[in-house]
């Protein structure tokens, strides 16, 4: 028996939370997808490709964000408790049903439950967080966690705003949202890039004569590639000087999709305009 994992783009069902009538649901086989990874295990046991393939299930895996299952009381619900979203119920089951009896009989369990406990997320795991990372969990299983290891989907990021000269107001429609650059002040709002790309910036505001020509672009890019580039850029003071002899310019901002390691919470990038 071969179990197949996905490394990259992995497919997802029933996002919007599965069927009542689903219990052992199986699909149409689909070889191609997995196929590259099913020529690494005939690689790896020459054996498989004389035998050849008998027989395929093909059904729905649970995962979670963290990839640790639902273990314990259900959010805002009482008497009503969770055992669920466990990717290998065979070897998961013996110990959740023990130490799950107990928490619901003694009202606790003899170890830790928090990395299982349901209620362990906050506000911040919407629908779009709990998809995007329970992918990212799904396909970095099996592997070795090396230290340093960035799990980049779902983390925020703070964008600083600045300006050099008048009034502006950063736009960018893929973000749906908009906010004004007031010369002498920061502004700032959060946002959570969930794929990398190039992104054009908008000024919001009438600024001048020179209102129609102001763009720049986003980039969001990962987290190496970002370090990279924030080295070879000038700082705050340096742009301020530059602006005395240079009137007009561009807006350009690259986002990371990681936090550093002082900052849990989100990256802080500035967006300078001119």
């Amino acid at each position: 028996m071969i179990g197949i994992y996905e490394k990259e783009n992995p497919n997802t069902i029933w996002d919007d939370g599965a069927p009542w009538e689903a219990k052992h649901e199986l699909f149409e086989p689909h070889l191609v997808r997995i196929e590259q990874w099913l020529n690494v295990a005939i690689e790896r046991m020459p054996i498989l490709a004389n035998v050849g393939v008998k027989r395929i299930f093909h059904g729905a895996i649970p995962d979670t964000p963290d990839g640790n299952m639902l273990l314990g009381p259900a959010p805002g619900l009482k008497n009503y408790w969770c055992c669920c979203g466990t990717q290998m119920g065979i070897g998961w089951g013996p110990g959740a049903g023990k130490y799950l009896a107990q928490w619901m009989v003694q009202g606790a369990a003899e170890i830790s439950m928090r990395e299982f406990d349901p209620r362990r997320y906050g506000a911040f795991a919407d629908r779009e967080y709990v998809l995007e990372k329970s992918k990212e969990d799904y396909v970095l299983h099996r592997v070795v966690p090396f230290p340093g290891l960035n799990r980049l989907v779902g983390r925020p990021v703070k964008a600083l705003l600045r300006s050099l000269d008048v009034l502006h107001d950063f736009y960018v429609p893929e973000f749906r949202a908009k906010m004004d650059i007031i010369p002498g002040m920061i502004t700032y709002f959060w946002l959570t890039p969930t794929r990398t790309r190039k992104f054009d910036i908008l000024c919001f505001e009438l600024c001048g004569v020179g209102h129609y020509a102001m763009r720049g672009s986003v980039v969001v890019e990962e987290k190496s590639a970002f370090e990279a580039w924030l080295k070879e850029q000038p700082t705050f003071a340096q742009s301020l000087a530059a602006a005395r002899t240079n009137a007009e310019g561009s807006v350009d901002l690259v986002l990371n999709k990681a936090p550093t390691e002082s900052d849990k919470r989100g990256s802080t990038q500035e967006i300078l305009t001119r």
